[in-house]
């Protein structure tokens, strides 16, 4: 029908007599248009969801048609001059009429399905006039239940300034945001700039809690393209403490994972987790998953199998104390490469649990080590902490153990050893930002230890593509050290989580200092003042020029420690870890470990 008119339209408009081709014209018209139309599938196109897609398959149905119309005319022998006009009109008349019914369906389906904002949306303002500020616009003004009512948007391209996205107006710059705010109603900010960078949003952040806004940003572009409903997100503290993106050696990690067994302790953890999600793309043979929670092992496995599609793993519940077990795994799948990331690594929880700090940290390092070399492993990377450095803790000695006892067997065995040293992770299992997220969900207050405790913060994402680069450049022996940047004060990270989410620190909701936990203390270093700090090819990374350690007394100490730990109480324990890591001021006085005047005198576990 829509062809017929543009037909007839086109004729009547050049005023050409309607003579006896007037039937074969439409009965041509006729047959070709249901032949392209099930050519281009154009029946499949749903009218309520017509799109700029829908627009192109039917111009192009309008341009088939015409051109073998026009073809048929000629041949005809039509005047060149007249089929030129007719091809004009007949092109414009029937892509108008067939797409005006579509658009009109569409719009009236949009209305009977939303016909209005919900009463309690927010009132927003939004930053950025680009892809991700045109998604949520339109997600928003589709949806009843539209959590936001966009009242404009700022952009800092002028080019666009005045202009309408959907009808809602860019105003001007993101620097004009408090003029916007104060002379209207907005109740939010939303930032759709996915690309922004760290200090511009910073700054957007000081601008809106000086004016007590609330602010979310819009996710990255690979969670809108796997997200139903585009919605806001908080700004989380890897936003704010992001770095620049970090530049692996492709061939170098490549080769150094390509085609190898990969063996991964503590698999379940944050960091062990991480390091498995970032060799999939290396195409490793296959991954051995090790980890002694059955929770944390499972939900690995699943996300390798379910989210990443990969099935060369295999997942090993074990604790790396278990010699005979973990000698199993080695005999079974013969690793090549080993990330041992399995520690217990809650600092006040071991003060008082030394035999199993000792058990898991170090002896467990210590099979898992020995294993590597009897096995013929080519690389052993242990991932260690900057609580090794001057350790004041048990955790922190412990780890120091395991750095000294990598060191001194690298220089007995061919597998190369290294060590991967770095700070606090972002989001990790037991680290505070998830715990001050669960106070302030609870209404506060939040705890710090003390107000100018600090701290070196890494994502687990960096932290990990770090340690697989810094493994393969380990040619044995060295402790690599990351760059974690500058340390961050607890109180300012407590203080900015609490005004992200329109929140007043001290106001309305309180930051409570609880005083320094035993082990605990107020600043972490990365090397030892002995250390020498040498730089590598990579930026990010370091190496630790280590002093000559006392390898002699430490295997003498270590051999009574191995004899002795099982009937050793807890403060001789941590006697004998002072005097194997001299740097380390351990209190391991009763009180300190049991929290008590006086030992019980039997033995702690």
């Amino acid at each position: 029908m829509s062809l017929t008119t543009a037909y007839l339209t086109a004729q009547y408009i050049l005023q050409i007599p309607l003579t006896s081709h007037l039937a074969a014209d439409l009965v041509f018209l006729f047959i070709f248009s249901i032949g392209t139309a099930y050519f281009l599938s154009l029946e499949k196109h749903l009218w309520r969801f017509t799109s700029l897609y829908s627009l192109i398959d039917v111009f192009k149905y309008c341009a088939i048609i015409l051109i073998l119309f026009v073809g048929w005319r000629y041949l005809k022998g039509e005047g060149l001059a007249t089929l030129i006009k007719f091809s004009f009109l007949f092109l414009i008349f029937s892509f108008s009429a067939l797409n005006m019914v579509r658009i009109l369906i569409r719009l009236a389906f949009e209305r009977l399905r939303h016909p209005q904002v919900q009463t309690g949306a927010n009132t927003v303002i939004v930053l950025g006039a680009g892809k991700g500020a045109e998604l949520f616009i339109r997600e928003s003004m589709k949806r009843a239940d539209s959590a936001y009512k966009i009242e404009g948007l700022l952009d800092d391209d002028p080019n666009l300034w005045g202009k309408k996205i959907f009808g809602i107006k860019i105003y001007g710059p993101i620097k004009d945001m408090a003029k916007f705010v104060d002379s209207s109603t907005i109740q939010m900010i939303v930032i759709a700039i996915p690309s922004l960078d760290q200090d511009k949003l910073c700054e957007i952040i000081t601008t809106a809690e000086e004016l007590g806004m609330p602010v979310k940003i819009l996710p990255s572009f690979e969670k809108l393209l796997i997200n139903k409903n585009i919605s806001p997100e908080d700004i989380s503290m890897e936003d704010l403490l992001g770095r620049d993106a970090i530049q692996l050696d492709d061939t170098e990690v490549s080769n150094f994972i390509k085609g190898k067994n990969i063996l991964i302790t503590g698999a379940g953890g944050s960091i062990g987790s991480e390091i498995c999600r970032q060799l999939i793309k290396l195409k490793p043979k296959s991954m051995i998953l090790v980890d002694h929670s059955e929770y944390n092992l499972y939900k690995m496995s699943w996300e390798l199998e379910h989210v990443f599609k990969y099935t060369q793993f295999v997942a090993v519940l074990a604790s790396v104390n278990d010699f005979e077990v973990m000698e199993g795994v080695f005999r079974t799948h013969n690793p090549n490469i080993v990330f041992h990331a399995a520690a217990y690594k809650h600092v006040p929880l071991l003060e008082k649990q030394a035999k199993q700090a000792l058990r898991n940290n170090f002896f467990g390092t210590k099979n898992v080590a020995e294993l590597a070399s009897l096995y013929g492993s080519e690389k052993f990377i242990l991932i260690s902490t900057d609580k090794a450095v001057n350790p004041t803790n048990v955790m922190g000695s412990t780890k120091r153990m395991a750095e000294v006892f990598c060191q001194n067997f690298n220089q007995s065995s061919e597998t190369n050893y290294s060590i991967v040293r770095f700070g606090n992770v972002l989001g990790s299992d037991g680290s505070v930002i998830p715990l001050f997220k669960k106070q302030l969900k609870q209404g506060g207050p939040l705890t710090v230890t003390h107000p100018e405790i600090t701290r070196f913060f890494m994502s687990i994402p960096e932290a990990s593509q770090l340690v697989i680069q810094a493994g393969a450049m380990g040619k044995g022996g060295e402790i690599f050290v990351l760059d974690m940047g500058s340390p961050i004060k607890i109180t300012d990270l407590a203080e900015r989580l609490i005004s992200l989410s329109g929140k007043r620190p001290y106001k309305d909701i309180e930051i409570v200092f609880t005083g320094l936990r035993p082990g605990e203390k107020l600043y972490e270093e990365l090397f030892y003042e002995s250390e020498g700090h040498i730089p590598t090819k990579r930026e990010k990374i370091f190496i630790a020029k280590c002093s000559n350690n006392d390898f002699k007394g430490f295997e003498e100490r270590l051999q009574v420690l191995e004899k002795s730990i099982n009937h050793f109480h807890e403060e001789k324990l941590i006697e004998i870890i002072s005097h194997m890591v001299p740097e380390a001021t351990i209190d391991f006085s009763p009180k300190a470990i049991y929290g008590v005047d006086g030992g019980s005198g039997s033995d702690a576990n």
